[in-house]
């Protein structure tokens, strides 16, 4: 018997997924702080779910700035 998904949180399902970081760029100039990040005081726990949230869109830019870097390179040196 397959196994059912469990249900995902508020927060899961509202997720708009992963800017692009040209415009996570321009949100934070335009409005001072990053996408889904209020400037209001929230719970404690909210606000650290919100904290890991961006540490993972960070790690997911990283990943893909580090796969173009190691394309260049291998381009570079054929």
């Amino acid at each position: 018997m397959a196994e059912s998904a469990p249900p995902l949180s508020d927060r899961e399902a509202t997720y708009p997924g992963l800017l692009p970081l040209e415009e996570v760029e321009t949100f934070v100039r335009t409005h001072g702080h990053l996408p889904r990040i209020s400037r209001e005081a929230v719970g404690l726990f909210e606000r650290a779910d919100i904290t890991l949230e961006k540490i993972e869109e960070l790690y997911l830019y990283l990943f893909d700035l580090h796969a173009r870097l190691t394309r260049l390179e291998l381009a570079r040196d054929t």
